[in-house]
């Protein structure tokens, strides 16, 4: 397994290749989709996963339906304010994500390019080289922030 599983939640229907899973919450489940996200796209749990499963595959590795149903939540409240502020982050962190995958870099070319264009004229860097390395440095920041909350809420601080 890579140093996280690839996880996102998305409500648009979509199709897609064999190799990905898609995994439905039961409608019983307590715990908003946004922490559910962040644990299972944490270091937390593919730490967890390949301890369990000995996945050391770096080639092809594999992560089978039955190993990922075993996950154990984090043992604390569904419903209390940390896992509704890690839910609100992971929401947040996929936002960003998005922006960063083209959204971004298409409305500053609309909206800013004569703005853009002047300062490459004057030998300033690429304004959209800024907003990116911004928003990047943004996406670190939130996904370091999830992993800590992650890991507290697990109990395993400062192991993963």
């Amino acid at each position: 397994l890579a140093e996280t599983l690839c996880a996102a939640c998305i409500e648009a229907p979509f199709y897609c290749d064999q190799s990905v899973y898609i995994v439905l919450p039961r409608p019983e489940q307590p715990w908003p989709l946004g922490a559910l996200l962040a644990c299972t796209s944490s270091r937390v749990v593919a730490t967890l996963l390949r301890a369990r499963y000995q996945e050391d595959d770096r080639l092809f590795p594999q992560l089978k339906l039955a190993e990922l149903r075993t996950l154990p939540l984090p043992p604390v409240d569904p419903g209390g304010d940390a896992v509704r502020a890690l839910a609100a982050d992971a929401h947040a962190l996929q936002a960003l994500e998005a922006r960063r995958g083209g959204l971004l870099a298409n409305s500053l070319e609309r909206d800013g390019a004569r703005a853009r264009r002047r300062a490459l004229r004057a030998g300033w860097p690429d304004p959209q080289d800024w907003a990116a390395r911004a928003l990047g440095r943004e996406i670190d920041g939130l996904r370091s922030q999830i992993e800590a909350a992650v890991a507290r809420l697990y109990d395993v601080e400062g192991l993963v």
